[in-house]
Order: structure tokens, then C-alpha cells, then sequence
């Protein structure tokens, strides 16, 4: 669970599909779909991140960064380790100062289909309630995080 306080409802919804068996890439664009759905403002990023303590480096590596300073990701611990010193989950980006640098190199776009979201994500992502969904956007609707204009369905 994260310790980002109001977040932590973001991070119960997106460790609904965190079992789908995709790496970083996929997973971003099913955490972004469900992010644009909400209209939260956020970024997938294309980058690597070095280990700092073994100075190994993870490359390529996805993540999504939202417009206020958190970060999600849900796949690093998979190439560093399951320990609570690597990132998981949403997290303040100066949370794991001393153990990981994310390094962007540059925004991806989320061009897959829903059909072919569900797909990737082995139909977990159809398993998400709307409802909640909904309730989450309303909840935001006074933040930062928020994006103008109109929000299409990204979901079935």
C-alpha cells in the first residue's frame, strides 16, 4: 500500500490488474487508460532507472508520472527485487531518493484500443467497477490533477 494519503485510493484500483502477467510498458498503458477514464492528468514515460546501491540499470523501463510530483509503477520491483526499498505502487518521487533514479528519456502515448487492453490485461481491467471509477473522478474533480475538456470512455 502506498503512503501518498489521498492517493492510496489510486493505488487500490490499479492493484486490480497488477497480476496481469505483462511487463512495464503494458502495465503503464492499463494504469493510463484508467487514469484517462478518471481525467487525471498524467504522463507515461519511457526511460531507464539505476539501482543506486548496485548501480545496475533497468532499461528500457515505463512508468507514469502525474502532474504534482507522484509517480506509479507497478513492474520495477520485478528486475530489482520485491523489497520495500524499491518503488511500487503510487509513491512520491522523492520518496526513493537513495535507492533508485528514474532517468526519463521521453512521453509515450497510449495508442492501444480498449478491445486490446482488455486483452493484454487478461480481462482484469474489465473486472474494474465504473462506479468506482466514477466516484474517484468526483472526488478530484477540485485538484490539480484533473484535466480539462471532455473525457471519452476508455473502457468497455
Amino acid at each position: 500500500m502506498t503512503d501518498c494519503g489521498k492517493y492510496a485510493e489510486l493505488d487500490l484500483i490499479f492493484t486490480q490488474v497488477e497480476d496481469c502477467a505483462v511487463d512495464c510498458n503494458e502495465m503503464s498503458m492499463i494504469i493510463s487508460s484508467l487514469l484517462k477514464y478518471m481525467g487525471i492528468k498524467h504522463n507515461v514515460i519511457l526511460g531507464f532507472v539505476e539501482h543506486l546501491p548496485s548501480k545496475s540499470v533497468i532499461s528500457p523501463h515505463v512508468w507514469i508520472n502525474l502532474s504534482n510530483g507522484i509517480k506509479v509503477d507497478y513492474r520495477l520491483r520485478r528486475w530489482l527485487g520485491d523489497v520495500d526499498e524499491i518503488p511500487h505502487g503510487v509513491f512520491r518521487s522523492g520518496q526513493y531518493l537513495e535507492e533508485v533514479d528514474y532517468k526519463p528519456i521521453k512521453e509515450l502515448n497510449n495508442n492501444f484500443t480498449s478491445s486490446e487492453l482488455s486483452d493484454i490485461s487478461e480481462g482484469y481491467l474489465d473486472n474494474i467497477c465504473i462506479g468506482v471509477l466514477d466516484s474517484v473522478k468526483r472526488r478530484y474533480q477540485d485538484s490539480d490533477l484533473i484535466s480539462t475538456g471532455t473525457i471519452g470512455c476508455c473502457l468497455r
